[in-house]
């Protein structure tokens, strides 16, 4: 990886302060020091492509609402508010915790989870999501946090995007953005694809002397 590139700047403001007829006969002088860090491609770090056109990561995620195959629910709602039970009202939570696989079979390797919860928003048919997306592989050990805000619950598609800022382990300072498209579904599952675009870091530090 490339060696960070690193800059400071030092202000000082001299401030003469005077209120209701008290006066200082020394002036208050404030010292801000901003440093930050551009990190050169941490991307790279993470295995990113130079290019923003080929996503860095891509797994897969199975949703599973009914327990008709016998496998565990992925999706529960955990908190209600409104009385209408066929929807979610503004106040409603949702917990969901996801196993993300190379691909959309349950044959595929498994690469990490994805608990996460969503809740309905005040504003008609928008809701809120948060993820936190864990892999754990040969080449990826670490977590980073995605978060939306979207229109509909029954459908994903490439416009869906996720805000990606920061992570721990492989992902450290990272940032940029996912997609997430509907792959599949059927009467008690869907499966979903995330691709994952890391972009660069940026190490900001503020000091007050």
């Amino acid at each position: 990886m490339q060696a960070a590139t690193r800059y400071s700047s030092s202000i000082a403001l001299e401030v003469k302060m005077a209120d209701r007829g008290l006066s200082f006969s020394s002036a208050v002088v404030l010292i801000l020091t901003v440093s930050f860090t551009s990190c050169a491609n941490q991307a790279r770090m993470v295995g990113a492509d130079s290019s923003s056109s080929k996503p860095s990561l891509v797994f897969y995620a199975l949703e599973q609402y009914y327990n008709v195959t016998g496998s565990e629910y992925t999706n529960v709602l955990s908190a209600r508010e409104g009385s209408d039970l066929l929807a979610m009202n503004f106040g409603d939570l949702a917990l969901t915790e996801q196993v993300l696989r190379t691909g959309p079979n349950m044959s595929d390797p498994v690469v990490g989870n994805s608990p996460a919860f969503y809740y309905k928003n005040k504003k008609a048919r928008s809701y809120t999501v948060h993820k936190l997306i864990t892999l754990s592989t040969e080449k990826y050990n670490g977590t980073f946090v995605m978060s939306c805000v979207f229109q509909s619950l029954n459908d994903f598609t490439s416009s869906n995007e996720f805000a990606i800022a920061g992570g721990t382990g492989s992902f450290r300072d990272v940032g940029g953005y996912a997609t997430v498209t509907l792959v599949s579904r059927a009467a008690d599952h869907k499966w979903y694809k995330y691709e994952v675009f890391l972009t660069a870091c940026r190490r900001y530090h503020l000091s007050f002397n």
